[in-house]
């Protein structure tokens, strides 16, 4: 059921009631019972329109599980700039460095800093190691492109039977045929 009057037009209509108008008058003027105007006389009676926005943004604060003091929140101005940019400028240098060569390299450079205050410039400013791709890499070479063999011989494959040293009459260790 949606709200027809605002907090705001129920204290207007109690303030009216207060002057000396009747209740039931108010209500056939406005379209609103005699019970609605008791109800709202407990909630929003003495108020002023500020109040009541307070007291609504509280209720709407309820709802949505929020604390004041979140809602009202400002973050602090940032204070290490120089660090962020020196953060960055080495990434850019070193790209293969992460963030714990990035702090060593400012710790010989002779700076006193956290490795986490490190670890979290370097995460704000989504710094991150590149991953080359196996075809990128010269350590492994080209891969090739296609179904991976399959590694485990003794897996069945179709046309293909094992046979065991109990059939064959071979000792441990020895190797197994194919037919």
């Amino acid at each position: 059921m949606k709200k027809r009057f605002t907090a705001e037009q129920i204290i207007g209509l109690l303030r009216e009631a207060d002057k000396g108008m009747a209740v039931k008058k108010l209500g056939r003027k406005h379209g609103f019972s005699a019970a609605s105007y008791y109800l709202w006389h407990g909630t929003f009676g003495g108020m002023d329109v500020s109040d009541a926005k307070r007291l609504s943004e509280r209720r709407g604060l309820r709802v949505v599980r929020m604390s004041a003091s979140a809602l009202r929140y400002e973050p602090r101005p940032d204070r290490n700039p120089v660090l962020r940019e020196r953060i960055v400028a080495l990434a850019q240098r070193h790209r293969r460095y992460g963030v714990g060569m990035i702090y060593l390299k400012l710790r010989q450079a002779g700076e006193l800093v956290n490795y986490k205050r490190v670890e979290r410039l370097y995460r704000l400013e989504k710094l991150h190691i590149r991953r080359r791709s196996p075809d990128e890499d010269p350590e492994r070479g080209l891969r090739a492109v296609g179904p991976t063999p399959n590694k485990d011989p003794f897996r069945q494959r179709p046309g293909v039977h094992w046979q065991g040293d109990a059939d064959l009459g071979v000792s441990p260790g020895d190797c197994l045929k194919a037919h």
